[in-house]
């Protein structure tokens, strides 16, 4: 499948129309394009975010300036050194003596102080006995807008695992349960050509919900929760149905009028 074959499926998905062609399609098709369909929209939702957390450090900055004392004790024996993550850290907590200055990690949390590389420069926070944060405001905001932003790539791992798995699950279910229903309707569909169109059906539940959030739109869009972090969105899912009703009744009649064809 090639990028310009991709982008013309993204735009024909969006037109039920298109459904007897795309229903066509190999199954392998359907399932290289489902992931790439879903990173594109994903990419397009960073994107959208780039604003947001550039805006992080004059945010935290603006919070931070709410308070007007804020003191804390700090306290930790750690005997051995954490580091985060364990090949070539970018965080690493060390009571021990062992570390003591900042080397190629990015952070480093000692028995005295907390040591930090935003761009160049070293800068430290000394944590050995009661804190004035106030006092640190502009190192704590370097701090926490660093970890931050290495937190991103993980972040967007994650988020896109659950997109995948969230919508893979959602579109397999409605699937199976829109073939028993298509079958009680005598439409004569087959199971393997109803998922396809089901893949591209999904085009618009992926666009609608994952470009929501950066749009604003998010909150009108019926939220429920189901745990673990995993919400679902109802409007999403509901154009995603009646895109899978209506591709259903339009390849399904042409299952109806091949076979009509054939038994004559």
């Amino acid at each position: 499948m090639g990028w310009k074959d991709f982008f013309m499926t993204i735009i024909r998905s969006l037109y039920p129309d298109s459904y007897k062609e795309l229903s066509e399609n190999r199954f392998t098709h359907a399932l290289r394009y489902f992931p790439l369909a879903l990173l594109l929209f994903f990419a397009v939702m960073c994107l959208m975010y780039i604003p947001a957390v550039a805006g992080l450090p004059g945010l935290l900055d603006e919070e931070f300036s709410k308070i007007e004392l804020l003191k804390f004790t700090v306290e930790h024996d750690i005997p051995e050194a954490l580091m985060i993550p364990k090949e070539d850290p970018f965080i690493i907590v060390d009571t021990s003596g062992e570390h003591t200055e900042l080397d190629e990690e990015s952070v480093l949390v000692t028995s005295g102080k907390i040591q930090y590389k935003p761009l160049v420069s070293v800068q430290e926070i000394k944590t050995s006995s009661e804190i004035d944060a106030t006092e640190y405001k502009g190192n704590v905001v370097d701090l926490i807008t660093v970890i931050f932003i290495f937190m991103i790539p993980s972040l967007m791992i994650l988020m896109y695992l659950i997109f995948f798995v969230k919508f893979a699950a959602i579109i397999i279910i409605t699937a199976l349960i829109a073939f028993v229903i298509a079958r009680i309707a005598k439409n004569e569909i087959t199971f393997k050509r109803l998922l396809i169109v089901a893949v591209y059906a999904s085009t618009i539940m992926m666009l609608v919900e994952v470009l929501a959030k950066p749009l604003g739109i998010g909150k009108w869009l019926i939220t429920v929760p189901i745990g673990m972090g995993i919400d679902l969105i109802i409007v999403p899912i509901a154009l995603y149905v009646i895109y899978l009703i209506i591709g259903t009744a339009i390849v399904g009649q042409r299952e109806i009028s091949y076979h009509k064809r054939e038994s004559r």
